[in-house]
């Protein structure tokens, strides 16, 4: 209507503030809501942790596995210069010739295969003048190593100065595997008639059964030494065995006993002490790895003489190298003895 004034809808007043809707709105957590959470992320984390340990371990097993496929190049080398030999060190004695040494004993020995750790094990294979890294870690490492072949001028029995692996190697980190924890004494010191040099045990009396040498990379030469080389070694093979089923094992983890001739793989006869024997690796028995070993008692890396590399497990005297007369069950596709039955005393484990 005219003159009406126009109507307006009233409005409710905007509520006041009210602290007590505020501090509803940023409620914190509750004591049992933060448990749960705790709780949660504990179970997660109890879950992870093994599978990243694996994880771990297993980088650890394919890097070492590199390492030996590595060093089956340098292998490879040195036979393709030596009629397909694999290496082994010169170990005549004062006008002994190399027939001499060929020949065979009524158990079908052989000299050359009794001898090659005699310039310091496998160290002496790199280096002749072996004077290990010493320092914290290994404060006692000149008594644990060997320097003393034809000092001043260190030279294998033939005079030759140059070790026999020196010219294939461009490096030294493939010496070590990255699970390789420590170095322990935990087998007894080698017969008389195996002595280095004929007045040394294998460590020249020290150190004492079960100290610990901690390994690491050798940055030069003569720091290689026996607690810094994580493998063995089995001289004596070819790259093309005519007397053998299968490839046959030639370079791969060590133990942390003297894996030298018949004492490889803690193989020691009753030498049972927590100390010194095969109990004190944590190892099931003789010829098996332990728990102490690179690989704990997964076993170890090696590489064959086909040039392929595997982890191989249980009883590795059993499977590569018992007598074929022994009594035992033999695996005769992958024993060097299938064919020759004394083939495997053609050869030297080596540490």
């Amino acid at each position: 209507m005219p003159g009406t004034l126009p109507s307006f809808t009233e409005r409710s007043p905007a509520p006041a503030f009210s602290p007590v809707s505020a501090n509803h709105s940023r409620r914190g957590f509750t004591l049992i809501e933060l448990l749960v959470v705790i709780a949660i992320i504990a179970l997660l984390i109890g879950i992870l942790l093994p599978a990243l340990g694996k994880a771990r371990n297993s980088a650890r097993t394919m890097k070492c596995l590199s390492n030996v496929k590595s060093m089956a190049t340098s292998l490879a080398l040195y036979a393709g210069e030596y009629k397909s030999w694999y290496p082994v060190v010169p170990v005549a004695n004062s006008g002994e010739s190399e027939t001499d040494m060929d020949k065979e004993d009524a158990a079908h020995n052989k000299k050359r295969w009794g001898r090659q750790h005699k310039y310091g094990g496998l160290a002496g294979f790199f280096t002749l003048n072996q004077q290990g890294q010493g320092g914290p870690d290994n404060t006692s490492a000149i008594c644990y190593v060997r320097k003393r072949f034809g000092q001043p001028d260190p030279f294998y029995s033939d005079r030759v100065t140059k070790p026999v692996l020196a010219k294939y190697m461009d490096g030294f980190g493939a010496l070590i595997c990255p699970s390789d924890r420590e170095d322990r004494r935990y087998s007894y010191h080698l017969a008389t008639s195996d002595f280095w040099d004929g007045n040394k045990d294998y460590y020249m009396g020290a150190p004492a059964a079960n100290s610990v040498y901690v390994p690491k990379v050798p940055s030069t030469v003569d720091e290689i030494a026996a607690y810094n080389l994580s493998y063995m070694y089995y001289a004596g093979f070819k790259t093309d065995e005519p007397n053998v089923v299968s490839a046959v094992p030639i370079w791969g983890d060590d133990t942390n006993g003297p894996d030298v001739g018949t004492l490889a793989f803690y193989n020691s006869g009753n030498n049972k002490g927590a100390d010194n024997g095969y109990l004190g690796a944590q190892s099931i028995g003789p010829n098996y790895y332990g728990k102490v070993d690179n690989h704990g008692r997964d076993g170890g890396n090696f590489m064959f003489s086909d040039g392929h590399g595997e982890l191989i497990n249980g009883n590795i005297q059993s499977t590569f190298f018992d007598p074929m007369t022994s009594g035992k069950a033999v695996n005769t596709a992958r024993n060097v003895n299938a064919i020759l039955p004394y083939r495997s005393n053609w050869i030297q484990a080596v540490d």
